[in-house]
């Protein structure tokens, strides 16, 4: 376990233990949730799912429906990640559903390109995977995510790639570049503001 890790949990036990003690079961929800997303980091699915269990039994408790969505859908990278793809597809879509139903509409998108990505791996099913990439991309337009956008894009054309649209796969991968075009130059802007932003400071 790398020092950052063991530092981490380490913080956050100390922390949990704290609010165990002050009876603030929302701030114990949350720290539970990251000891589980640090044990899923290292690898060590049994200590996040039992981290995660604890997590949403408090945020089921307490009506937290974003919490308890974010708990389901990192259940469900979390079994993607070793391979359980059908225990993983059940979470992801609980997650999603709650997401629709609070309007957790940045969550939405990044559950459905979870969900894509799921069916894109090697013997899924590419349309359904092209299917959830494809519901996902106008929402992240909504929002002007741009950099997720440009991976959904990116998903979207290996998507038709797949089923042997290739005429389709070009037009998207034209919009990618398009758009990595566009993030670039707001980058360049940005970082001329900024250098204009100190120099007038000095």
């Amino acid at each position: 376990m790398s020092k950052q890790y063991q530092e981490a949990l380490t913080n956050y036990q100390t922390a949990l233990a704290e609010y165990v003690e002050s009876g603030d079961k929302l701030l114990q929800a949350h720290t539970l949730t990251d000891i589980g997303f640090t044990y899923s980091q290292l690898d060590k699915v049994d200590d996040a799912l039992a981290h995660y269990d604890q997590a949403i039994a408090l945020y089921r408790e307490l009506n937290e429906r974003e919490g308890e969505a974010l708990v389901l859908n990192n259940i469900g990278k979390a079994h993607a990640n070793h391979g359980n793809r059908d225990q993983a597809l059940d979470y992801y879509d609980q997650a999603l559903q709650i997401r629709k139903i609070i309007q957790d509409r940045r969550g939405e998108a990044n559950t459905l390109n979870n969900i894509g990505g799921l069916y894109a791996l090697k013997g899924g099913d590419k349309r359904k995977a092209l299917a959830y990439f494809e519901e996902a991309l106008p929402i992240l337009v909504e929002l002007d995510d741009k950099a997720g956008q440009a991976i959904t894009l990116a998903n979207i054309a290996a998507s038709y790639k797949a089923i042997g649209e290739a005429r389709k796969s070009a037009t998207i991968t034209k919009r990618l570049r398009d758009l990595e075009k566009q993030i670039r130059d707001e980058q360049k802007r940005a970082k001329k503001a900024e250098k204009a932003r100190e120099a007038d400071a000095d």
